[in-house]
């Protein structure tokens, strides 16, 4: 595309990422820009691609869909990206529209809501949906691992509700039992 050729020409990919710098997912979204940073620094080191460097751009969502609207429309109209990375389930939902509008790509690497499945012609997973990943976990507990009753514990979000709903169903039509079913607060220093 005209916008990729004008990055090449400039020396360097831009790489847009939305990940919580702040707020209650702080840690782990800290993890996920160190890692993003660390892999375009290995690829840099390696001569890039193609001999262009890389250059990973990170932006605060603070795991929130409307503070990840803003950070992914930074990147796109400021920072000039031709592509964005993120994760949770909420922020990629609210994002395919804007990722359609902006006709700019986005790449889900942690969203496991199902409803990321055609979000948009422009929003891609490179993460396993929850109906697909925690439907196998529960056949592997119920018949590798001969489980017939199970706890489940889970975040009170989308990212949470979604995986632990499925994983409940399909525990429960294979025939286990589901014992406790309870959800913790995004920000809960503690689960007792």
């Amino acid at each position: 595309s005209l916008r990729m050729a004008q990055l090449q020409a400039k020396g360097t990919y831009k790489i847009g990422h939305a990940t919580p710098l702040t707020g209650s997912q702080t840690e782990l979204g800290t993890v996920f820009k160190n890692a993003a940073d660390l892999a375009a620094e290995l690829v840099k080191e390696k001569g890039g691609v193609d001999g262009v460097p890389l250059q990973m751009l990170t932006e605060d969502h603070m795991a929130d869909p409307k503070q990840g609207i803003t950070a992914f429309t930074k990147l796109v109209n400021v920072d000039k990206v031709p592509v964005v990375i993120a994760a949770w389930s909420s922020v990629i939902v609210g994002l395919s529209p804007t990722a359609q509008d902006l006709k700019t790509m986005l790449i889900n690497y942690g969203a496991n809501t199902p409803t990321v499945r055609g979000a948009g012609q422009y929003t891609f997973s490179a993460f396993p949906l929850a109906d697909v990943d925690v439907k196998a976990l529960a056949r592997f507990l119920y018949n590798e691992k001969s489980a017939r009753k199970l706890g489940v514990i889970y975040i009170s979000n989308e990212s949470g509700r979604v995986p632990a709903g499925v994983m409940k169903d399909e525990f429960e039509r294979l025939g286990g039992k589901v014992v406790a079913f309870e959800a913790h607060e995004p920000d809960a220093p503690d689960f007792g």
